[in-house]
């Protein structure tokens, strides 16, 4: 959201967020204090799920970009 507060900033957009440079930020340093103080356990399981994530994406780009050639 921070990136694109400046990277497309005069682009029209539908709802604008409140505190826009602000929640990122805290929202950043919740979530590492969260990866901190959680046992190793949690964020196994975290992490594991990120990858899944990230195959997922991979493996839907893929397939996308093999049905969208001419």
């Amino acid at each position: 959201m921070a990136a694109l507060r400046y990277q497309a900033a005069d682009r029209e957009r539908r709802y604008k967020a409140p505190l826009g440079m602000i929640l990122p930020a805290v929202s950043l340093i919740l979530v590492g204090y969260t990866v901190y103080w959680t046992a190793w356990d949690t964020n196994s399981i975290v992490f594991l799920v990120a990858l899944g994530g990230l195959a997922l994406l991979a493996i839907s780009r893929l397939y996308d970009r093999e049905n969208n050639e001419p």
